[in-house]
């Protein structure tokens, strides 16, 4: 079984960053849902959400760096598998 599946079909992720989300921020995620949460007195912005694709996934990372968030993690929640051929 080959894992190009993974790369090319709409996928939920979960994307937490460091510190609180600044307006710019919301608008580059559109439609994704955006969270705050505090842990050790520290802010951080939560966000989940389906993209179509890795190479969607790659935007959002490089448009978050541009901005200057610190990346805390990146999770694949599910991949959506009624798209699968």
């Amino acid at each position: 079984m080959t894992t190009n599946y993974l790369f090319a079909n709409p996928a939920n992720y979960h994307i937490q960053l460091f510190g609180p989300p600044s307006q710019t921020l919301k608008e580059i995620l559109g439609s994704m849902e955006i969270r705050t949460s505090t842990i050790a007195g520290n802010k951080y912005t939560e966000v989940t959400g389906v993209l179509p694709d890795q190479v969607a996934l790659i935007g959002i990372i490089q448009k978050i760096h541009q901005l200057h968030y610190a990346i805390t993690s990146i999770k694949l929640i599910d991949i959506d598998i009624n798209l699968l051929n």
